[in-house]
């Protein structure tokens, strides 16, 4: 008898990946706003660069299909988010 699940919900995935990037140094930040407040992102890692991490869960219905602005820029060595 196969067990059903449930949908993960935001919660279900912000608080391992606030768990993972509070194990790193830097200021984390949640809710942040970038571009005076023209985008959002929904955890944020603040040190020698700025890190942040969008969380779209199964039962996120907003913004469908929002890929957000591109800002190219190198990626910090031995920071690699919460894989």
């Amino acid at each position: 008898m196969a067990l059903a699940t449930l949908p993960l919900r935001d919660r279900d995935i912000r608080e391992p990946v606030l768990v993972r990037v509070a194990s790193k140094p830097g200021l984390v930040v949640e809710e942040m706003g970038l571009l005076r407040g023209e985008y959002r992102v929904d955890v944020a890692l603040v040190d020698d660069y700025l890190t942040g991490f969008e969380i779209k869960s199964e039962l996120d219905d907003d913004l469908p299909g929002f890929l957000g602005p591109k800002i190219p820029r190198e990626s910090p060595p031995g920071l690699s988010g919460c894989s």
